[in-house]
């Protein structure tokens, strides 16, 4: 009962996230066998899927047995149904961004996935797609796999083709990268287990219920890529850590580009790392292959959650006393992968807070006419710059200790 109450509240908040889609997003049915069924959202009542019928947000899909289906999306990917499968489908718009991100959840069967687009973790991409299942979730990176679940134990099996994915397990948050012609296999209470080749058996049994020449297209393209692939992975990988943009989350838009000055100054404190620490000054892209293609040992990613100075008051419960301060904020989480691994190694977040005194020189209006620079004394003892500095640190030490362990 409990692991079942976890997976639906995860559905539960899966659909709240995607609320806010926008009307055109949406797949279409264009190749259907059997008895296959679509309950719209917000409805108790199955009703029949016909082929050019488009599935929106928060609608559920169903195959029967003996029955298959193929549904696609306007930017060429597809997914393909075995029998006995049921899936959720969920659309959000970032509204601002207007980024449109495809939540999949596959409650059990098997389902076939040919996707074109891509979204590492703190970037933002158009058409970001996760697959979630009752003990799994997957982050695709332009990729061909597939997933199932068992319908007893919620065991979720994950097969790649081409591409690389990460798949983390949900109640254990831990992650793996998963990369062409291996699988893995996710149950409620373990790690995802050691990667184990895709075998010839595996790709037979994919063709009884995915088109061949579908299947084929993606082996030959992911022989197209093994040589470059095992030079990668094989040659002898630079000791460097490339350390990229972060995501600015915060409520912060000031004229500051903390996006590349946070990490460029983390990128400073890491003298003493087991490798060198570079800053790459290249949004919006993927960290793995930017990392592979530098042949760097290590990328750091990251996102800045909290960047703020606000006035608070309180009264002290000793002495009835009311008094005002400023106190500054700086969260950030920070992600570091290693590249020939494709395993992510730390994900942690990292605060710091800084109280002053109700004065002019700890509100925002002083200090935002400060030089953003960590090595500008008047900002750096600032209070703002004192809690950032302690973030700063705490993420330096501990991407330290990772190299040194890896």
């Amino acid at each position: 009962m409990r692991k079942e109450l976890m997976f639906l509240g995860v559905i539960v908040l899966a659909a709240w996230a995607c609320a806010a889609a926008p009307a055109d997003s949406y797949a279409t049915a264009d190749s259907l066998v059997g008895k296959v069924e679509v309950q719209r959202a917000g409805g108790q009542v199955w009703t029949k899927l016909a082929k050019g019928d488009n599935v929106r947000n928060n609608d559920y899909v169903r195959a029967g047995e003996k029955s298959f289906a193929r549904l696609t999306w306007s930017d060429g990917s597809a997914s393909f149904l075995h029998e006995n499968t049921q899936i959720l489908l969920a659309f959000y718009s970032g509204g601002e961004t207007n980024i449109i991100s495809r939540h999949i959840t596959v409650f059990y069967g098997a389902v076939f996935f040919v996707l074109k687009e891509i979204l590492p973790k703190t970037f933002t991409k158009s058409y970001d797609v996760k697959i979630y299942t009752p003990t799994a979730v997957v982050s695709l990176r332009g990729t061909s796999l597939s997933v199932s679940v068992d319908n007893k134990s919620g065991s979720s099996t994950v097969e790649v083709i081409t591409g690389t994915i990460m798949v983390r397990n949900i109640l254990k948050n831990v992650s793996t990268y998963l990369s062409a012609g291996f699988k893995t296999t996710v149950d409620m209470r373990s790690d995802p287990i050691v990667p184990k080749p895709v075998l010839s058996d595996d790709i037979m049994a994919l063709k009884t219920w995915v088109p061949i020449d579908v299947v084929d297209q993606q082996m030959t393209s992911q022989l197209a890529r093994a040589g470059r692939d095992h030079e990668i992975l094989t040659g002898s990988l630079k000791q460097k850590m490339l350390i990229l943009p972060f995501v600015n989350s915060s409520k912060y838009a000031g004229p500051w580009n903390i996006t590349s000055g946070i990490p460029r100054m983390l990128g400073e404190r890491l003298q003493h790392a087991a490798c060198t620490a570079e800053f790459a000054d290249t949004p919006n892209i993927d960290p793995l292959a930017f990392g592979e293609k530098a042949k760097a040992k290590f990328v750091v990613t990251g996102e800045i959650q909290d960047f703020d100075v606000v006035q608070h008051a309180e009264i002290a419960a000793t002495a009835d006393e009311y008094r005002e301060f400023f106190l500054a904020r700086v969260r950030i989480s920070v992600q570091m992968i290693n590249v020939a691994e494709k395993k992510v190694v730390l994900d942690n977040e990292f605060t710091g807070d800084m109280r002053g005194g109700n004065t002019k020189d700890n509100s925002w209006q002083k200090i935002a006419r400060m030089t953003f620079s960590d090595k500008d004394p008047q900002f750096s003892k600032s209070i703002l710059g004192s809690a950032l500095l302690q973030a700063l640190s705490q993420s330096a030490d501990q991407l330290t200790k990772q190299t040194s362990r890896e």
